[in-house]
């Protein structure tokens, strides 16, 4: 029976892979958050009876050796793995740890099951789903037009959650109930005890790593009895608590599933359905927990964005709803109270969350944007990214060049939605109504301050990019007069952005416009902590210092995202935009939603690069930066090894 079953490793290809598996190493987060999103978008995606719920369950276990002897085999190709590479101290100590869980009589493993979906269909062929899961990287052969996973990297994260980065796979498809199973594990390139070179992934099957068609080859503890599929990570990393995580990131991502009974999850001995769901929120969030940056899932809170839906109708609430060309009928809930961060979660047909945008209009708010349609789900799913969190056109390309014309108007057309929507909450009412020339101006955020390769290459930051902004407006008042009050507001310049991601800095900024900063010409003087940069505090009009140094305000565009790097250092990625080419000098702080520079704490900065290129630093300056007419990138690390909303002045030389 299961003594049939073998480990192979192949021979290595022309390509050797190290320890940094790329599709592991995109989920080096919250592993377990990452788990839950990925593992319930694929079993959404797989539905069996469209008009019952899909039900999934993690649940815990050990396997024993008895029941597998061969499973600890592995650890002898771990052993090789840490031979070829002794250089890698990091993958060493994994290695060593790795080995140590085959020094037990039993390993902790945690058990994914998903009912009413469709299984994996093998064919032995490309095209089925269990080679697309198992035996490819960057293939997805989901059969639902739309589905929630398209780049076929999402699997990572059940290695991930694998101290011995190995998973087995059991599965019933097909209305004959056929069964399917095989264990994989994703190591390195390494050698055999002959010397010879063997691939970095190991397949546990029979006739060279085959998968096993016959149920009785596999041990019951391994075996699915039902249609689904049964998905065992091996070495499961139980840390901290596990749980939490998980169910954290079921009522973030998922909420919404839950609530149109579309899903139900079992997490151990939690039970989440339509019927305790705000319960179970209510356990884990109070409707007044700050809900986190819009860049780290991890923290956010679903209370509010649930409420909306739930209680839509109610008198603090507001619902909208449109047949729009490209992407047809789309919805859009509201919650209006005090204190909410100006936020709306956008989802589209699996009714998971994919990413959150906060947009500030002069009131408080929440907002849940869907699109449930086939058409308009079709669309927004190729305008996804790899990590799922964004909708760009610039995602989906037409002939592998240019934003497809569906993907365009589809952005278009959701901006003017969301924009239309927004602004008729606008008015303000008490009396008669009040009108404020000139709002839109600074309300409306240009697109053309964003450059439209944005998002492609390294400012992307692997799903990093966000469009979170901070923008502190109080434009709209009340007033008790009889006749229409008119504001009218003086723009002093166009309206810019200057937030966590996207701003204008200038040299000085003591002049406020809404958003933006407007330079005056003259600067603070100098402490003389660099050498006479700003020597004997000599004022800077026009730019003249005791170094006889021009040194003028420089206006650029910048866009900020924060990111870890594969050492886990925190690196913010500074695009700086410019209309000229010139030498300059910015100063960096940490800063907060209001305009007072008094505010700004002063960061420390470790180190700053430009095309792989050191920077002169000192403290919080950055000098000497060949900038260039256009699109310009740092790369900063500050001594916090945090993630920081920055502000920044910049002088030219």
């Amino acid at each position: 029976m299961a003594n049939d079953l073998k480990w192979f490793f192949g021979p290595s290809a022309s390509e050797k892979h190290g320890p940094n598996d790329s599709i592991t190493t995109t989920f080096r987060g919250d592993k377990y958050y990452s788990l839950a999103r990925e593992v319930l978008q694929n079993s959404i995606d797989a539905i069996d009876v469209k008009d019952k719920p899909v039900r999934v369950s993690f649940s815990s276990f050990d396997l024993e050796k008895t029941d597998l002897p061969i499973f600890w085999d592995l650890k002898n190709n771990f052993i090789a793995c840490q031979k070829y590479f002794t250089n890698n101290n990091s993958f060493t100590n994994f290695c060593e740890s790795a080995k140590n869980n085959f020094s037990e009589a039993k390993i902790k493993c945690l058990k994914i099951q998903d009912f009413n979906t469709t299984g994996l269909e093998y064919s032995g062929g490309t095209e089925s789903k269990f080679f697309g899961f198992m035996e490819s990287v960057g293939v997805t052969n989901k059969s639902a037009a739309g589905a929630g996973g398209s780049f076929g990297f999402g699997k990572g994260a059940y290695y991930a959650a694998s101290s011995v980065r190995t998973i087995m796979v059991s599965s019933i498809y097909g209305n004959d109930d056929k069964f399917i199973y095989q264990g994989k594990a994703r190591l390195t390139t390494h050698q055999d005890e002959a010397g010879n070179l063997k691939d970095y992934t190991g397949l546990l099957g029979h006739n060279n790593g085959k998968p096993i068609q016959d149920a009785l080859l596999v041990p019951e503890s391994l075996r699915r009895v039902e249609k689904g599929t049964d998905i065992i990570i091996v070495g499961f990393q139980n840390e901290g608590n596990w749980k939490e995580s998980l169910i954290k990131s079921v009522i973030n991502n998922f909420w919404y599933s839950i609530y149109s009974e579309k899903l139900i999850v079992e997490v151990e001995d939690t039970i989440i359905n339509k019927e305790n769901l705000e319960r179970i929120i209510s356990e884990y969030y109070s409707e007044n927990t700050v809900d986190g940056s819009v860049n780290e899932p991890e923290s956010w809170n679903p209370y509010p964005y649930f409420k909306a839906v739930k209680y839509s109708g109610d008198i603090n609430t507001k619902y909208f709803e449109k047949e729009l060309e490209t992407i047809g009928l789309v919805k859009l809930y509201l919650l209006l109270k005090d204190g909410l961060p100006n936020r709306t979660v956008y989802m589209r047909s699996p009714r998971m969350t994919v990413f959150k945008k906060t947009d500030n209009r002069g009131f408080n708010y929440v907002g849940v944007f869907v699109c449930d349609n086939t058409k308009g789900n079709e669309v927004l799913q190729k305008m996804e990214n790899p990590q799922h969190n964004e909708w760009k056109k610039n995602n989906y390309l037409e002939n592998d060049k240019d934003p497809h014309p569906d993907a365009k108007k589809a952005e278009n057309e959701l901006k003017m939605f969301m924009k239309d929507c927004l602004e008729t909450l606008m008015s303000v009412e008490s009396g008669k109504k009040q009108k404020i020339i000139g709002l839109d101006t600074f309300l409306n955020i240009p697109e053309d301050l964003i450059a439209e390769n944005e998002g492609n290459g390294e400012a992307s930051g692997g799903g990093d990019v966000s469009e979170e902004k901070t923008i502190d407006e109080s434009a709209v008042e009340t007033t008790q007069k009889e006749s229409e009050n008119m504001i009218i507001l003086d723009v002093k310049k166009k309206a810019q952005l200057l937030s966590k991601d996207l701003g204008d800095a200038s040299g000085e900024d003591k002049t406020t416009v809404l958003t933006g900063k407007e330079h005056k010409g003259e600067g603070d003087g100098g402490d003389g902590d660099d050498g006479g940069d700003k020597a004997g505090g000599a004022k800077e009009q026009g730019g003249i210092t005791g170094k006889d140094t021009v040194k003028r305000p420089l206006n650029i565009r910048y866009r900020v995202i924060a990111q870890k790097n594969s050492l886990n250092e925190v690196e913010h990625i500074i695009k700086i935009f410019s209309t000229k080419n010139v030498n300059a000098e910015i100063e960096l702080y940490a800063g907060v939603d209001n305009d007072s520079e008094s505010d700004d704490s002063m960061l420390i900065i470790n180190n700053a690069m430009m095309d792989s290129n050191s920077l002169l630093v000192n403290q919080n300056r950055i000098k000497n930066i060949p900038i260039i007419n256009g699109w310009n990138s740092l790369v900063v690390k500050f001594d916090t090894n945090q993630k920081h909303s920055l502000k920044i002045k910049s002088y030219e030389f």
